[in-house]
């Protein structure tokens, strides 16, 4: 996920990185991404944004992995059942998502991203924003 600003290309800041949190969804018949409930996600996670993702590289590329090979056979085995080679190039490319839900008296909230904290050291206004609009929702008040 990269958020751009108006003046272009110079102005990205990268906000997935190495580590990345996702989940199986299709799209409702109203246009939103709906999680599906595989793998231990919950029944009401909403999806707020998504970006893809890969779990590793393609062996057949030719080029040297930069991404360390996955047990993408034990992925693909959790998720889906099956450890397949037809199933690891499935489990091979997802999403990462900006996601909440709530539980018991409390709600989760999760960037679907280790590098949240950098697009707020680089000041990203959009970064920013939601991070105000998400302490706001919980009730963090400046004291």
């Amino acid at each position: 996920m990269r958020v751009a600003r108006v003046g272009g290309v110079h102005d990205l800041v990268p906000l997935i990185g190495y580590e990345s949190d996702g989940c199986l969804f299709e799209f409702g018949t109203d246009g939103l991404p709906k999680a599906l409930t595989t793998g231990g996600v919950p029944e009401n996670l909403e999806i707020i944004g998504i970006a893809p993702v890969t779990l590793g590289e393609d062996p057949t590329s030719g080029y040297a992995p930069m991404i360390p090979p996955e047990k993408l056979d034990v992925i693909a085995g959790e998720i889906y059942g099956d450890p397949s080679p037809a199933m690891q190039e499935r489990v091979l490319r997802g999403h990462a998502m900006l996601a909440s839900f709530k539980r018991g008296k409390g709600e989760v909230f999760n960037t679907g991203t280790t590098e949240w904290a950098h697009g707020l050291a680089a000041k990203d206004p959009f970064v920013e924003v939601i991070t105000h609009n998400l302490m706001k929702r919980f009730g963090v008040t400046k004291s």
